[in-house]
Order: structure tokens, then sequence, then C-alpha cells
């Protein structure tokens, strides 16, 4: 099999719509949380409490989903192969995928 990649690269336009993506997420989760924690009545020292424990529960559990339904697009991936040729993650993909196809058709044949 080829060594075809050299490094994988995201574009910074999919970076910064992630960055944007998540903190509408995260923001949005946070006033959730404030809104119903404050309502409850407790004493400041109460409220901060539970207002910082679910925020880090919550949104870690949150930035968790998001990160892996990010991964599964490939929009604004690129693989940077050992020659610096660049290509789209989903055509490396491809890639590999005809080599190991050809590699096994290869094998069967002996």
């Amino acid at each position: 099999m080829t060594k075809m990649k050299k490094k994988f690269n995201d574009w910074r336009r999919r970076s910064i719509v992630r960055l944007i993506s998540w903190r509408i997420i995260g923001g949005s989760t946070t006033a959730l949380i404030v809104y119903t924690v404050a309502k409850a009545g407790w004493s400041a020292a109460e409220t901060a409490s539970l207002i910082f424990i679910c925020q880090f529960t919550i949104n870690a559990l949150m930035y968790y989903i998001h990160d892996r339904i990010w991964n599964m697009f490939q929009w604004g991936r690129e693989v940077v192969l050992e020659d610096g040729t660049t290509i789209t993650r989903a055509e490396y993909l491809t890639r590999l995928q005809e080599e190991s196809n050809a590699t096994t058709a290869g094998s069967s044949k002996s």
C-alpha cells in the first residue's frame, strides 16, 4: 500500500463555523441552566454552586455531542500528501478504499 498521508488539515473557515455553532449551543445551554436554577429562590452561594455543577457537566456532554456530529462532516477537511499536494479528505478516503480493494484483488489472484 502506498504511503499517501502526510497530515490532515481543517480549513480556517471550518474552525470558525464550528466555533460559532458551539458558542450558540454552549451559550444557549448556559442561559437555560441559569434561568432554570435562578428561579428556584435559593441563596446566592447555592445558586452559583448549582449553576457551576450543571453548566460544567451539561456543557461537557453537549460539546462531546457537538464534536461527534462535526466529525461526521467532511466539509472543510483536507489531506496534505507526502509530495505536498492537497486533496479533500473524502477523496483521500476514496483513494484508500481503492488501494485496499486493489490489494485485496491482487492477493486473491495468487
